[in-house]
């Protein structure tokens, strides 16, 4: 418990919890299936519709809408790839194999004197734009190392990430959500990022764990990505334990393992 002085200022801070699901389900995201819950705090797009659960077929891409793969969901007519619980197309759906939900937290700055509350909040917004520009640098070095090294075919998750959101966004603004500024601010951060992807790079093995450590330790996020990281990594290690088995044939060289790795983080990294 603490007590609020009238010197304080309380700064509201929303923080994405992730919950795994026991199965993988299949998920309408067209806006005549999901519901728009308007809150104090944020607009949420509540994808209510589940079409499949548990949902069983392998390899297809999480949180990703357009995604060919699964039209061979069994949800799916054959002759039209319609889903059959709504008849949907099947460009609108996605596999997910967790939930997330919204937390907001109230951040108390004690009043001190001769500190002002308002300049206090311009300095924190600065500091969080200044976290946010080194997630996108660090981002885009990362794409590029797992582009260079991987062996299959790399796609850019982030970009499926940002998309996902910027679709999510113009989904809540049309119907109803007064959220242009956010929607604004995603495609700006889209654009800082691509951007990036430009710049030449030719990060070592050292370079990307030093990265991961830089991520892990930001102020206001580095918690966060940590805890997620380690919850992907959990919901990985029980695929492979159903779906694969391990053949130990050689030593993995010290730079495979790193890309292996980094493949796995990216793999399912949207929320």
């Amino acid at each position: 418990m603490y007590y609020i002085n009238r010197n304080d200022s309380v700064i509201p801070h929303v923080e994405l919890i992730r919950e795994p699901l026991q199965y993988p389900r299949t998920v309408c995201t067209n806006s005549t299936c999901v519901k728009y819950v308007k809150t104090r705090e944020f607009d949420v797009i509540d994808y209510s519709t589940v079409c499949h659960d548990p949902y069983y077929l392998r390899n297809v891409k999480h949180d990703t809408i357009n995604n060919p793969a699964i039209q061979s969901c069994e949800i799916m007519t054959l002759a039209t790839k319609q889903c059959r619980k709504r008849k949907c197309p099947w460009n609108y759906h996605m596999h997910i194999s967790y939930r997330t939900k919204q937390e907001v937290h109230y951040e108390v700055i004690k009043g001190q004197v001769g500190v002002d509350p308002g300049r206090e909040l311009v300095k924190r917004m600065k500091a969080l734009r200044e976290e946010q520009e080194t997630l996108i640098k660090i981002s885009a070095v990362l794409i590029q190392f797992l582009k260079t090294n991987s062996i299959t075919a790399f796609n850019d998750p982030f970009i499926d990430y940002m998309n996902y959101f910027v679709n999510e966004e113009r989904l809540k603004h049309s119907m109803g959500a007064n959220n242009q500024y956010v929607l604004n601010g995603l495609e700006k951060l889209k654009g800082l990022y691509l951007q990036k992807l430009q710049s030449p790079m030719n990060p070592s093995k050292k370079d990307i764990s030093d990265l991961l450590e830089t991520l892990y330790n930001l102020l206001f996020n580095g918690s966060s990505i940590k805890d997620q990281v380690n919850s992907i990594k959990n919901i990985q290690v029980k695929e492979i334990e159903k779906n694969e088995k391990l053949i130990y044939a050689h030593q993995q060289p010290e730079k495979d393992i790193i890309v292996t790795k980094l493949n796995a983080l990216f793999s399912n990294s949207r929320n």
